[in-house]
């Protein structure tokens, strides 16, 4: 039935078109526990209930849970997953087809984890969601009546969230409550998690309190050394929450964990950018032109497609795909690699050149070429707007999830040991972005395929960045790494991949991939786990340096975001979390007013505008794919969203308001 499955995925997506890493070392898979004592054998289950390997604060059927939790840590943050207690494909696996556990190795040279991730802990009672802070009422989780808490261990204040049950679950099927933070975290920074008697079962009844977590509430001996291991970090804990006003004896549960640091958050694509950018000097590497196709239609006067010469850091393809690190697991060069890139010159240019340049990204597993559009298709968003609009648009892929990497994805859902090849490349990706900017700005004008009326069709000094869904997802963090562009529009963006995919409309049909992982409480550990290797590419971790703080190098920015309400691809969430990390203001009057954000009614340098079309069906609100519904792509061709982008794609353009009222076209 799985293998029918992941055939049908594939058919249906009209794809066709490796092998695990080994076996870790060291204190994951050695029995050594990070103080240097040693674990009882694996298997054993001592009286906390729980196998040796698996976490001693949870319930037997969710072996990882509560997680992320320092328990897997070390005393230098650095995560210490132990291979026997990782998830286990039972579908296609890296093995050659049997049950394969993910190998943890990946993860195990982090210094800590996701500051975006969510966190799941199990009770074997079904949590009763109206018990819970709704994710329609965030401000109601910073109050002394929340049911669940986020503490930081240093200041002592609550942190933003929402927490609900995992709808994915069947009946009969452990289901975990998920906490998510809807707060970037202070990387490197210490928090504590807790689940209070007022979240209840089901029913109205109490939950389960984890017995090992019942021995340190009370203070109780324990023969389990993993509990005598963590006893001393619950004194900390304990005090934390307290101080946030929570009593230990109101506690169902309690745990801790640190986040990770910049220096696995920003610093692989910094030092990727820093080597790159220096080997191709101020004007690029270089570029060929493979084929010029002149009167494309009544829209486009031209269009190039060609390649780019980009530093690779890249060993490997396909499902094989990895950065190459050295000792220190940062990012090293491997080769020049030749990158595809498409452009297109629009008819205007011949009246009205030489035009601005845009660089543009594509959608979620869609490609440059493909939303550019082809030769008929004369209605294309794209087509349309920069001849209208007059821009000339150079683009390439967002390799890791681009058409291409259809294939790899459905892998790797099946067999997370195959995930590393998304997460590496898309950091790869950006480098392949920010190389086509410096490049195609400075060289392509000086080709005869880019010139019109013997001279350059754009003007180098009027560039910009415009990217819709993963175009605005991944362009935020391009945004944020450039040196060299300063301006861009971000359309239905958001942030935060294990958050974002759950929910999206996109992620139905690969979901069915992701059922070789049969426990949903696994399910759950993968996303959070996935989020770690995203790190490095999400713009969660880009955003708070956007427009303060900035990355080493980065100019200041100007930067238009657009949100579509009741997203089914980009889920409102996403959008508003990645407003809140970067401190972006909402323009007013708007639709909606999420929370945490500041408020003005423009012009502004950079601000969030948000575009109400009451499209149907609304997400559901639970963490199961949305259904579609049209607004994640017709917002960007309204009338007075154009307008907005166009005031501002100019070099001293401003966010304005263009809507009469809030942006609500009924």
């Amino acid at each position: 039935m799985r293998t029918f499955l992941r055939a049908a995925v594939l058919v249906a997506l009209g794809s066709v078109v490796g092998c695990s890493d080994p076996a870790p070392t060291g204190l994951a898979d050695s029995g050594v526990t990070a103080d240097g004592s040693v674990a009882a054998d694996l298997g054993a289950t001592p009286d906390s209930g729980v196998r040796t390997e698996c976490n001693p604060l949870g319930f037997p059927e969710a072996c990882l849970l509560p997680f992320p939790s320092a328990y897997y840590q070390n005393a230098d943050g650095r995560l210490n997953l132990p291979a026997a207690a990782m998830p286990i494909s039972t579908g296609r696996t890296s093995n050659g087809g049997d049950p394969v556990p993910v190998n943890p190795s990946h993860w195990n040279r982090l210094d800590g984890f996701s500051p975006s991730g969510a966190l799941t802990v199990y009770f074997p009672e079904r949590v009763d969601p109206a018990s819970l802070v709704p994710h329609t009422d965030l401000a109601s989780s910073l109050t002394a009546t929340a049911s669940t808490a986020l503490v930081d261990m240093t200041s002592g204040q609550r942190v933003l969230h929402f927490a609900e049950v995992d709808a994915t679950a069947r009946e009969g099927r452990p289901q975990v409550l998920i906490i998510r933070p809807m707060v970037r975290l202070i990387p490197g920074h210490r928090y504590a998690v807790a689940v209070t008697a007022a979240a209840r079962a089901v029913g109205g009844g109490a939950l389960s309190v984890p017995p090992g977590f019942a021995a340190l509430r009370s203070g109780t001996p324990s023969s389990d050394p993993r509990l005598a291991r963590v006893a001393p970090r619950y004194t900390e804990i304990f005090a934390a929450l307290e101080r946030a006003g929570i009593q230990r004896g109101s506690l169902t549960v309690a745990w801790d964990y640190t986040t990770a640091s910049e220096r696995w958050l920003t610093g692989p694509v910094v030092g990727m950018r820093d080597a790159a950018l220096t080997m191709v000097g101020e004007r690029g590497l270089g570029f060929t032109v493979a084929q010029v196709e002149e009167d494309y239609n009544a829209n486009i006067l031209r269009r190039i497609s060609g390649t780019i010469r980009v530093p690779s850091f890249i060993t490997g393809t396909g499902d094989d795909a990895r950065l190459s690190r050295n000792a220190e697991g940062a990012p090293q060069f491997v080769r020049v690699v030749d990158v595809p890139f498409v452009a297109m010159i629009p008819r205007s240019a011949m009246t009205r050149g030489p035009l601005p340049l845009i660089q543009f990204g594509h959608g979620l597993l869609g490609s440059a070429v493909g939303e550019l559009g082809a030769a008929t298709d004369t209605n294309n968003y794209m087509q349309r707007f920069i001849n209208e609009q007059g821009f000339v648009v150079i683009a390439t892929n967002w390799t890791g999830l681009s058409y291409p990497d259809i294939t790899t994805a459905i892998h790797a859902l099946s067999d997370f040991n195959y995930f590393p090849a998304i997460a590496d490349q898309l950091q790869q990706s950006l480098v392949n972005a920010l190389v086509l900017y410096r490049t195609g700005r400075a060289q392509f004008g000086d080709h005869a395929a880019f010139q019109v009326g013997g001279r350059a069709a754009f003007d180098p000094a009027r560039a910009y960045y415009y990217g819709i869904s993963l175009g605005g997802i991944m362009g935020t963090s391009f945004m944020g790494y450039s040196t060299d562009c300063a301006r861009g529009v971000l359309n239905v963006p958001g942030a935060n991949w294990g958050l974002l995919l759950q929910r999206s409309s996109n992620f139905a049909l690969y979901s069915l991939a992701f059922n070789d992982y049969e426990s949903p409480a696994e399910q759950q550990v993968l996303f959070n786990l996935s989020q770690s290797l995203f790190d490095a590419s999400d713009p969660i971790n880009v955003a708070p340096h956007l427009l303060a703080d900035r990355l080493p190098g980065v100019p200041e920015k100007s930067l238009l975001f657009q949100e579509a309400v009741n997203d089914g691809a980009v889920n409102n969430l996403a959008t508003e979390m990645l407003a809140r990390a970067g401190n972006i203001p909402l323009i007013v009057p708007s639709p909606r007013t999420p929370y945490g954000l500041t408020t003005t009614m423009g012009p502004a340098p950079s601000g969030l505008s948000i575009w109400d079309e009451h499209p149907t069906p609304a997400p559901s609100g639970t963490n199961q794919p949305a259904s579609n519904n049209p607004t994640h792509g017709t917002v960007r061709a309204l009338a007075a969203a154009i307008r907005q982008i166009t005031t501002f794609l100019t070099p001293t353009g401003q966010v304005t308001h263009t809507c009469d009222g809030p942006c609500d076209p009924q």
